[in-house]
């Protein structure tokens, strides 16, 4: 069932795309979409850009521990470590909460992907904070 979830959600997302980005498909204004692929593909743009401020929220922290003079090499790689597993166990999480229990709430609907990606996009933007308050050390 998990898998049927998750592979529904994903082609809904595909499906989405390519239909709001398909040859010769003019671009996609997010600030006014027309029709749920359009939707579908702005809310999947948000979730990349939270995403990607994610990555550079998680390696402006590992640069900190390296540049910090608070720690050992020994301390560095397991904090390091630690911070690695923690984010691989969060990103778990997100996904099973997002794609599996909030795409299976909305039972394959057109809504899915829109609230599928929203879902990602606030968690993520969330962890990305979190990250960022963070200490230097």
């Amino acid at each position: 069932m998990r898998f049927g979830v998750v592979m529904s959600v994903a082609g809904l997302l595909a499906a989405g795309q390519a239909a709001a980005q398909g040859s010769g498909a003019p671009e996609v204004n997010c600030k006014d979409p027309q029709g749920t692929p359009e939707i579908n593909y702005c809310a999947e743009q948000e979730y990349r850009r939270a995403d990607a401020r994610l990555n550079a929220a998680y390696r402006a922290m590992i640069g900190r521990i390296d540049a910090s003079d608070d720690y050992d090499d020994k301390t560095k790689a397991a904090l390091k470590a630690a911070i690695q597993d923690a984010q691989r166990k969060w990103i778990a999480f997100r996904d099973a909460d997002c794609i599996q229990a909030v795409g299976t709430s909305w039972n394959g609907g057109t809504g899915t992907g829109y609230a599928v990606e929203t879902c990602l996009k606030e968690k993520t933007l969330a962890r990305a904070k979190e990250l960022e308050g963070r200490p230097q050390n």
